[in-house]
Parts: structure tokens; C-alpha cells; sequence
């Protein structure tokens, strides 16, 4: 199964804040729901331990996180593939940002996930907004994150 999904926003800190916010692999963790922060692995690659939940049932995924790509600091892709009990995902994401003035970015996200296995047999359409309500509230956590 394949989903898709894009979102702006304008965020309270400069550029150059956000851009450090995108590289720092514990922040990215927390955006994403992990209880223990990143675990480093090898060639810039982190590994972060989530959970999806649909219905009364929370999918424990790990997921593989790579930056690539980097035009610093407007622009960079992330790649993740992620991992749990008989469930997979692969996930893209671009990110650009926008300074609008000292203090404000617009940044702009696109996300392409791919989930197999067990989740995915709960079907798109169960799946598809609980995926998209993950994703929005991670790019929301993470211009929280941009302006502390």
C-alpha cells in the first residue's frame, strides 16, 4: 500500500535553527514518539523505536533513519525504513525551507510511505489517516521543536 501526503508551515524560528533541528538526530527521535531517544548506527544512519496504534492494537516499528541529499540550509531528503512484528514501511520525505524574515521559515514537506506486511492488511482505508495523522504530527512536533 502507498500513501502520499505534503503540508507547509510557518515557523516562529530562523532558518538556520531549523536546519540544526533536521540534522539533530534526538530531536528527530522525540518528534517521531520514541521513548529512547536515537541510537547512532554507521554512515550518518540513527535508528528510533516507535509505535503505531490502530484500533486497541500499537505496532512497535523501528525505524531506520538516513539525511541525504543536504542543500544546507533550504533543503534535504530523509529516508526511512522501518521495521516490526510481521509489518514494514518505507518512507521518503523532502524538506524545504523558506526564510520570511529573521525570525520566520516557511517550511514545506512532502512524505511518500509504502507499508506492508500486517499493517497493511488492516486496509488504506483504516491505515491511510492514522499514517497521515503520524506524519502531520511529527512535522508539527518538529517546528515545536525549531523554535525552542
Amino acid at each position: 500500500m502507498q500513501l502520499a501526503w505534503q503540508g507547509t508551515r510557518e515557523v516562529s524560528a530562523p532558518i538556520a535553527r531549523i536546519w540544526s533541528t533536521l540534522l539533530d538526530p534526538q530531536a528527530i527521535a522525540r518528534c517521531a514518539g520514541a521513548d529512547d531517544g536515537a541510537r547512532i548506527l554507521a554512515d550518518g544512519r540513527y535508528a528510533v523505536t516507535t509505535r503505531i496504534g490502530i484500533l486497541f492494537l500499537k505496532f512497535p516499528i523501528t525505524l531506520e533513519v538516513e539525511m541525504y541529499d543536504l542543500d544546507a540550509p533550504t533543503a534535504g531528503k530523509m529516508r526511512v525504513r522501518g521495521t516490526g512484528p510481521g509489518t514494514g514501511l518505507e518512507g521518503r520525505s523532502t524538506v524545504h525551507l523558506q526564510p520570511l524574515a529573521a525570525d520566520r521559515t516557511r517550511m514545506h514537506w512532502t512524505a511518500e510511505t509504502t507499508v506492508r506486511g500486517r499493517l497493511a492488511e488492516f486496509g488504506a482505508t483504516l491505515v491511510e489517516p492514522i499514517i497521515r495523522h503520524t506524519i502531520e504530527a511529527f512535522w508539527d512536533d518538529f517546528a515545536k521543536a525549531s523554535q525552542r
